[in-house]
């Protein structure tokens, strides 16, 4: 159990919260990675999320070695889960639009469950 006064905390009950009012059963480990994801995005590795861009990313993903191939395909997962989750009104009025995100993550967490 985290405690709310740290930012795992209070990601874990916000997260929480919204899984309750949208009436959402979720896992314990289900909770667990979104609250990690989302604390990891507070600083990202990388300065912006979008370079290389994600499709980019992902198709290189492809061509690399096992190893490097699963941290890069979780790179463009979570990113895209990030971005449809947090900021979809805003990638509404991008060029290609949320559902391109939301479907290139759904692609890469495929591909990265089949590995």
């Amino acid at each position: 159990m985290l405690e709310t006064d740290t930012l795992p905390g209070l990601f874990q009950r916000l997260l929480r919260s919204a899984m309750q009012a949208q009436k959402i059963p979720v896992s314990e480990e289900t909770e667990c990675y979104l609250v990690q994801l989302l604390t990891a995005f507070v600083r990202p590795a990388q300065g912006d999320l979008l370079d290389p861009p994600l499709g980019v990313d992902y198709l290189t993903a492809l061509n690399l070695p096992a190893a490097q191939r699963f941290a890069r395909l979780r790179r463009v997962a979570d990113t895209a889960l990030f971005l449809t989750g947090l900021f979809l009104e805003h990638l509404e009025t991008t060029l290609v639009g949320g559902q391109y995100y939301a479907t290139l993550g759904r692609t890469a967490y495929a591909r990265l469950s089949a590995s």
